[in-house]
């Protein structure tokens, strides 16, 4: 595999509560990534996608696979950004020929099935509603950045991202800087839960002789159905002290509300309990939905039609709003936007800019009203009652939204961890004190100081 090595940074910012953060960045050259020298990258690209998606999904890909991945493919090919994602896929097979266990992702690359399949996240988009436009808008320039989350070994990829893309005078910096034309960032960031998992996965198999893979748990797959509700079960009575993300007293309390039966619910559970939910009341309206109170969308509508369009975006969080992707969809179901106007609702709720805001309203208001979406297409018009009532929950509920392309990685960390801690508890325990944690490797104190909470 040949590959024209070009003069590349490395930059790394200090440790965060969850560990080291290594971000490396490069400028996209024309890289030969195919053992094939007739293959061209793109043609790669494709086979790699292609293998990928067969092992995620089968042999027969579902309709709403096969046109995902056609759609980002055509978006990345017009950006030019295959050798970016070639990049991406090269560093996770670095990172298991190592055995570096990398967790199942972080931030807004979760919305890109391209990634999935490579195997650089482990979130299904499709099963989880996760937006590739939130990841990369149409007329972007740069590629965004990407976050690998691994456990002790992060200086391994370090090692194989300064070698292969070797730098001529490599240094350390305390911020990322601008590096250039065309860069690409990945952030490496030590996170210490993904240790606990790995090293209690080891403790298992010495002491019991069962063996679990680290990289399967991290990614919610491959578990034992009967251990899997007893992990349920565990969540639900608030049993998960130093598990990832459901460590203090005041989320175990809401779990135990809650009680929560599947990813959908435990990546809900974790973006409401934050200040701005609660203070909003949507944690305690998620709870009670929970416990069984009414959900209809009667504060909507009582016509079905519009109920079936606002039941099709809110239905996995109970009829609460919680993540920014249901306010991006919401404004292509209800108000026909197409990906620049849900990228303008997008930048409107992150900015807090009131004029932009009320603005945006506007046009989500007009657009709800009509009977066809931007593009042209046939839409249902909603009634003008119905849309001022949901243009309300909006102005009230945005500021509290959370991005679903953190929780459900978060999700998926926090059940390993509970899995781990409720069905070998001697084990996650030993693995969870901190001279286990970091017996091998020579992290800085600040990290070793970190408590077991995220």
């Amino acid at each position: 595999m040949t590959k024209n090595r070009k003069a590349k940074s490395i930059a790394r910012t200090r440790a965060g509560k969850t560990g080291e953060k290594y971000t490396a960045a490069h400028a996209a050259t024309s890289i030969g990534f195919a053992d094939d020298p007739e293959a061209t990258n793109a043609q790669h690209l494709v086979t790699l996608v292609r293998q990928g998606a067969e092992r995620r999904y089968g042999t027969d890909l579902p309709a709403t696979v096969r046109t995902r991945l056609n759609d980002e493919l055509a978006y990345i090919r017009t950006v030019g950004f295959v050798d970016h994602y070639l990049t991406m896929h090269a560093i996770v097979e670095a990172a298991e020929r190592e055995d570096v266990v990398v967790g199942p992702g972080r931030g807004t690359a979760a919305g890109s099935i391209i990634l999935y399949v490579l195997g650089v996240t482990a979130v299904d988009p499709i099963a989880t509603n996760l937006l590739f436009d939130l990841f990369i808008s149409q007329g972007r320039n740069n590629f965004p950045e990407v976050g690998l989350p691994v456990g002790r070994g992060g200086d391994k990829l370090h090692g194989f991202i300064s070698s292969t893309w070797r730098s001529e005078s490599p240094r350390w910096f305390e911020e990322v800087v601008d590096l250039g034309a065309e860069p690409l960032t990945v952030q490496i960031l030590r996170l210490a839960h993904i240790d606990i998992v790995t090293d209690t996965v080891q403790l298992i198999e010495q002491r019991t002789g069962t063996r679990i893979d680290a990289s399967a748990l991290l990614a919610h797959t491959n578990m034992d159905d009967s251990r899997v509700r007893k992990t349920w079960d565990a969540i639900a009575n608030g049993d998960t002290n130093e598990c990832f993300c459901l460590d203090s007293a005041g989320v175990q309390g809401f779990a135990a509300r809650v009680k929560p039966g599947s990813l959908h619910d435990l990546a809900a559970t974790i973006a409401l309990f934050r200040p701005a939910p609660l203070e909003a009341g949507l944690t305690d309206l998620f709870a009670g939905r929970a416990s069984g109170d009414l959900l209809d969308y009667s504060e909507y509508t009582t016509d079905p039609a519009e109920r079936a369009v606002i039941a099709s975006i809110l239905d996995d969080t109970r009829g609460v709003w919680t993540y920014l992707e249901q306010l991006m969809r919401l404004g292509t179901a209800v108000a026909g936007l197409d990906i620049r106007g849900r990228g303008i609702l997008r930048r409107a709720v992150a900015k807090k800019d009131g004029d932009l805001w009320t603005r945006t309203m506007e046009d989500f208001r007009s657009g709800a009203l009509r009977d066809t979406a931007a593009d042209g297409s046939p839409k249902l018009a909603f009634s003008e009652e119905t849309t001022a009532k949901i243009v309300d929950s909006i102005n009230r509920d945005a500021p509290s939204l959370f991005t679903a392309a953190h929780a459900y990685p978060f999700a998926q960390v926090a059940f390993a961890t509970a899995y781990l801690k409720t069905n070998w508890p001697a084990e996650f325990a030993e693995a969870s004190t901190p001279p286990k944690r970091f017996s091998n490797t020579k992290q800085s104190s600040n990290v070793r100081k970190r408590a077991l909470s995220a």
